[in-house]
């Protein structure tokens, strides 16, 4: 029997054959749980604590971000890890829950696929006129800071906080265009960006705004806002020290995460830590990133189980289909 027939009639991986394959208690291959679209923003005219964003399947189930008293998240890993996917994956969960999203693309086209989406107000677009230029980076994180300026000058003016909508400004690749603008000579753009993060890291609670920091994968480049150590981290795949720079004892952290992942010499794709900023001692949370179905992603070229295929199918039509746009597409000046 030749090699092609064999492969026809080997039986078709199932979930629980594709998790027996490994010595790992963790799956590879984590889809997410379903969650019920926000159809109105009126969700979030109470003083109620925001739903926590799941990041993926733990030892001890769902590990979840909460965004309650936080600045925001980093994303650090090397290539490979699992940091596009991871990223996609949180902006999936949080335009979904009715969240306002602007995204800051510093690579080019990691998020083209989010564009007009519902709730994603605004890409940036990195090559305009077939020239990387990074103008458009600026952009984003301008109209996020405007939002958040006006978003403050309301709440003074009523002395109300309550009311608004989630806002996440996301900072893809940035590395790229804060070393661009560093050390090529644009001083007054990185003095701009530099600001206006700063403020947004800094923002009161009540307004509502956070940040997801993806540096770049595989950069070894330290986050340039002090105020970041207010935000929770997720490293993906091998750990290194220098993804761990803004941590205040990075060797201690570094130990601690290579603990809680084991001793393999193989980190599956999407296997992270998570570490919050509220412990000064590490204690990283190990979990499987959630492969959540969104605009970019593009599952058919691997040979995923059938029944994994199926949750995916069944999240985007509970989820992904039925999400309204709840929030205006923006535009510079806007």
């Amino acid at each position: 029997m030749g090699i092609f027939a064999q492969l026809i009639r080997r039986r078709p991986r199932t979930l629980s054959t594709w998790q027996a394959e490994s010595d790992d208690v963790l799956p590879r291959v984590a889809p997410p749980p379903i969650h019920q679209p926000a159809q109105s923003l009126s969700v979030f005219e109470v003083d109620a604590p925001l739903d926590p964003i799941p990041l993926g399947i733990g030892l001890d189930g769902v590990v979840s971000w909460d965004p309650q008293g936080r600045s925001g998240l980093q994303v650090v890993g090397g290539t490979g890890s699992g940091t596009s996917e991871f990223n996609w994956a949180m902006i999936e969960q949080c335009r979904t829950r009715g969240w306002r999203v602007l995204i800051a693309d510093g690579f080019g086209p990691e998020f083209v696929g989010f564009r007009g989406t519902a709730n994603v107000s605004y890409v940036s677009d990195v090559c305009i006129d077939g020239e990387v230029r990074f103008g458009d980076y600026l952009t984003t994180v301008q109209l996020a800071h405007s939002i958040v300026t006006r978003r403050r000058e309301a709440s003074r003016h009523s002395g109300r906080g309550e009311g608004f909508a989630p806002l996440l400004l996301v900072l893809g690749e940035v590395a790229g265009p804060m070393s661009y603008w560093q050390h090529g000579g644009y001083t007054e753009q990185y003095r701009q960006v530099h600001t206006m993060v700063d403020d947004l890291l800094c923002a009161e609670p009540e307004l509502r705004c956070y940040v997801l920091i993806s540096p770049a994968s595989g950069w070894e480049w330290r986050l340039p806002w002090s105020t970041a150590t207010r935000c929770d981290t997720v490293m993906l795949g091998k750990p290194e020290r220098p993804y761990l720079a803004h941590c205040s004892d990075p060797a201690a952290t570094l130990e601690a995460v290579k603990a809680a992942l084991g001793t393999t010499s193989w980190i599956p794709r999407g296997r992270g830590a998570f570490l919050s900023a509220n412990h000064s001692i590490p204690n990283p949370v190990v979990f499987q990133s959630f492969l959540t179905p969104n605009p970019c992603s593009d599952f058919s070229r691997h040979p995923y189980p059938p029944d994994i295929t199926t949750q995916w199918e069944q999240f985007r039509a509970a989820v992904s289909d039925k999400t309204p746009a709840l929030h205006p597409q923006l535009f510079p000046g806007s």
